[in-house]
């Protein structure tokens, strides 16, 4: 897999999106939209950080 400086400057920025603690939402199947709890937030913090270690130097 190539490293991407596009995904790794995306990557890092959710990351610190995610840490920061802001309150983020996603579209559901329903189309509703719902607030990530903390056990999904922390599932898209260790995804992201495994983008980050695939992209990144």
């Amino acid at each position: 897999m190539t490293k991407s400086p596009e995904n790794c400057t995306r990557a890092r920025n959710y990351l610190q999106t995610l840490e920061s603690g802001v309150r983020l939402t996603r579209t559901n199947a329903k189309g509703e939209r719902e607030f990530l709890g903390d056990e999904a937030r922390a599932a898209e913090v260790a995804r992201t950080r495994e983008l980050i270690a695939a992209n990144c130097d």
